[in-house]
C-alpha cells in the first residue's frame, strides 16, 4: 500500500495474513495506511528538530567560544594590566598630568621631563603597557582562527602557531594514522573548541615549565591519535606541578579559570580534558573525543 503526505510519496506498506485468517475489511486498511502515514510524518519531524538542535547547539558554542574567550583575556588579564599602568603614571610629577591637557606638539617635551625625573615608574608602566598590547594582538589573532582552522586544517594550523608563537627549546610531534581523516570530517567549530583549548594547554606549559629557572631547558610533545575517537595529548618535560607542593604525580591538576573554561566548552562538545603530574616531572594534558561524538558530528 503506497503512502503518501504533502510531500507526495513517501514509503510502502506491506500487510501480511491477518491473525485470524480472514480477509482486511477496507476500514481496516484505511487506518493502517493512516497509521502508517502518521509514524512516518512523525518521524520526519523528530528527524527535522534534531537537526535544528545541533544547528543551534553549533550556534550557540561558535558564540560561547569567541565571547567567552574576548570576555575572559579582557577582564582578567588586559584590564588589570592597563589600571596597573594608570597607577605607575598616578605616580608622576603633576607635570605629567598637566600634559594631557596640553597640545599634542608639546607632550613629549614633558613626558620625557617626567621621565627624567621617575624613569622607574616611566618604565614599569611601558612594560605593562606592552604586555597588555601583546595579549590584544593575540586576542585578536585568536579571533581570525576560524579562517586558518578552515584553511588549512586544525593539524597544520597547530603546527603552525606552535612554530612561530611559542619558544621550546623542541618541540616533537606525533600524528598517528586516521587523525588527518577524522579531523576533515569535524565542524568547525569543534575544531575550535579544540585549538582554542590546545593553545591554553601550550601556553600553560610555556609560562609554567620552567619554574623559577628562566635558562632551564625544556621540551613540548603534542601527540595525535585516532585510535579510539580522536585524543591529542600535550605533554612537556618542565618542573611540573609535585616539585612546587601541588599534586603528588598521576594526579589530576588544574584549576585555573582557563582550564575550567576549556574543560566546559570541551565537555559542552562531547570531549573531555584531563591535566595530570607525571612522575618523572613535567606535566601531560589529554582532549578526548570520543568515538560515538565523532560519528555524531561527522553525519551531521
Amino acid at each position: 500500500m503506497p503512502l503518501w503526505s504533502e510531500r507526495g510519496l513517501t514509503g510502502v506498506l506491506l500487510l501480511g495474513d491477518k491473525r485470524d485468517g480472514g480477509l482486511y475489511s477496507q476500514e481496516e486498511i484505511e487506518i493502517a495506511r493512516a497509521s502508517g502515514e502518521r509514524l512516518i510524518d512523525t518521524r520526519a519531524t523528530a528527524k527535522t528538530a534534531q537537526r535544528l538542535m545541533a544547528l543551534l547547539r553549533q550556534r550557540l558554542a561558535e558564540v560561547k567560544v569567541m565571547g567567552e574567550q574576548g570576555r575572559r583575556v579582557l577582564h582578567d588579564q588586559v584590564l588589570p594590566q592597563l589600571h596597573l599602568a594608570l597607577l605607575y603614571l598616578s605616580g608622576l610629577p603633576a607635570a605629567a598630568t598637566a600634559s594631557q591637557s596640553e597640545s599634542a606638539p608639546e607632550a613629549p617635551a614633558i613626558f620625557q621631563a617626567a621621565a627624567v625625573s621617575q624613569p622607574a615608574a616611566v618604565r614599569q608602566a611601558m612594560d605593562v603597557l606592552a604586555a597588555a598590547h601583546r595579549q590584544i594582538s593575540d586576542l585578536m589573532r585568536d579571533a581570525s582562527a576560524p579562517h586558518h582552522l578552515a584553511q588549512h586544517g586544525l593539524v597544520a594550523a597547530l603546527q603552525t602557531w606552535v612554530e612561530t608563537d611559542c619558544h621550546f627549546q623542541e618541540v616533537a610531534w606525533e600524528v598517528g594514522p586516521g587523525v588527518a581523516q577524522i579531523v576533515e570530517r569535524l565542524p568547525l567549530f569543534i575544531s575550535e573548541v579544540i585549538w582554542f583549548a590546545t593553545q591554553e594547554l601550550v601556553r600553560n606549559a610555556a609560562r609554567h615549565g620552567r619554574g623559577r629557572d628562566a635558562q632551564r631547558p625544556w621540551r613540548l610533545r603534542i601527540a595525535l591519535h585516532a585510535e579510539d575517537g580522536l585524543q591529542l595529548a600535550v605533554e612537556d618535560d618542565g618542573v611540573g606541578f609535585g616539585s612546587q607542593g601541588g599534586p603528588s604525580p598521576g594526579a589530576p591538576v588544574g584549576s585555573g579559570s582557563g582550564l575550567q573554561f576549556h574543560g566546559t566548552m570541551l565537555a559542552a562538545v562531547g570531549a573531555s580534558l584531563e591535566v595530570m603530574a607525571l612522575a618523572g616531572g613535567g606535566t601531560r594534558a589529554v582532549i578526548e573525543l570520543p568515538p560515538e561524538a565523532v560519528i555524531e558530528f561527522a553525519q551531521g
